[in-house]
């Protein structure tokens, strides 16, 4: 019911190639509300600002505190304090090979064979196996070299999921892979 960014995904579209995949994805309409938008990072945090999940009370992910010694003491007392503040510019983690899966699942074995371009195939065959709430000893992920990550191919994806999900409800092998646009969005 609500989409929060640019390319989140809002439909599944399954076929048996390229070409009519594209075809059906003409004949899908949305119809967006727009929605008032915070696009920086420190005024998200602000009161009153736009919250993405109203599960949560704020735009706030984690925070990560670390310390050790009495750091008020150590400041007061240097030689020389220096404060800074650095920015640094949004980037694309941008690898030759885009993502992609290939899911099958095999009735007969009830198990599930992922072939996946991650870089982390044992988190994702767990993850995979507790969402689809498979035995993990009953997923294989096969991770082939992989052309490249830069860390974009050190999480888990909806595709993924997806691919899997789709594979066992079909009983037929599904296979996605990004093109460049899907990649940068």
């Amino acid at each position: 019911g609500k989409v929060r960014h640019v390319g989140e995904p809002v439909a599944v579209v399954i076929a048996t190639d390229r070409y009519a995949a594209r075809d059906a994805l003409e004949l899908i309409a949305v119809d967006y509300d727009p929605l008032p938008a915070v696009v920086d990072m420190e005024k998200a945090l602000e009161p009153g600002a736009p919250v993405l999940h109203e599960e949560w009370n704020d735009n706030l992910a984690y925070t990560f505190e670390m310390a050790a010694g009495d750091i008020d003491k150590a400041l007061r007392e240097a030689e020389v304090t220096i404060r800074q503040r650095i920015l640094n510019q949004r980037l694309v983690p941008l690898a030759m090979e885009s993502r992609g899966v290939v899911a099958h699942y095999h009735a007969a074995q009830r198990s599930l064979e992922l072939w996946s371009s991650t870089q982390i195939p044992h988190i994702l065959r767990t993850y995979v196996a507790t969402t689809l709430h498979l035995p993990e000893n009953r997923v294989r992920v096969i991770a082939p070299e992989v052309g490249g990550g830069f860390g974009s191919k050190a999480d888990i994806y909806a595709e993924d999921m997806l691919a899997a999900h789709l594979a066992i409800r079909l009983r037929r092998p599904v296979k996605w892979v990004e093109d460049r646009r899907e990649n940068f969005v």
